[in-house]
């Protein structure tokens, strides 16, 4: 089976205001002061499934970060079940010089996963133990949930960031896109799973932005 990773990499704009987000705002919402852009790992993944049991594989690691005054997205697909220990050596190499996370819904989801994937490899999880966590759901559901009720980030991007996506793949079909992948081989079905992934973490920045604000 393959093990070589499949990376992808682009770069972005800043979000406007990303570089100027202050202590007072960080504190609302839960954070100490301060963020450091120069430390701070934006992360998201696309799983085998959304249940999070013990079955559940992270076949997709989105990773962004400030870079050069541009705001780059890297990711890391496995191509087979037989990469996952080189992929749980991509994400601690991301974690290495950063100390603090931004997710959404990672507290109750992506980071446990991660973490039962990494002991799973018999891998060491001081690094992502030792991360101060933001996870922008708590905070996007103090502020909007009695308005909009459902706080995904797709929603919210279409009501709070006023840029709802075009054509994009449901996240609850990624990992029948990934399935389909293992058994026939066809990476065209995956684009469509690496660009939703790609625009989640873009929009961590930019939501992290509007909620400061």
């Amino acid at each position: 089976p393959k093990t070589a990773l499949v990376v992808r990499e682009a770069d972005f704009p800043l979000a406007e205001g990303l570089t100027e987000i202050h202590g007072e705002a960080l504190s609302r919402m839960d954070l100490d002061a301060p963020l450091d852009l120069d430390r701070t790992l934006f992360l998201d993944t696309e799983t085998t499934g959304l249940s999070g049991g013990a079955g559940t594989v992270v076949f997709l690691l989105g990773v962004g970060f400030v870079r050069a005054g541009r705001f780059v997205v890297r990711q890391y697909l496995m191509p087979s079940y037989a990469a996952e220990p080189e992929l749980m050596q991509a994400l601690q190499s991301e974690l290495f010089g950063k100390d603090t996370l931004v997710t959404f819904n990672g507290r109750t989801f992506d980071v446990p996963l991660l973490r039962s994937r990494l002991v799973m490899c018999r891998m060491d999880t001081e690094a992502l133990d030792g991360m101060r966590h933001l996870d922008l759901i708590i905070p996007a559901r103090r502020v909007w949930k009695k308005r909009l009720t459902r706080c995904s980030l797709a929603r919210l991007e279409e009501q709070v960031l006023g840029a709802p996506r075009e054509h994009d793949l449901p996240g609850s079909e990624a990992p029948a896109r990934y399935f389909a992948f293992l058994k026939n081989g066809d990476f065209t079905p995956l684009e469509e799973v690496i660009a939703h992934n790609r625009q989640d973490i873009v929009s961590l920045s930019t939501l992290l932005v509007r909620l400061a604000a």
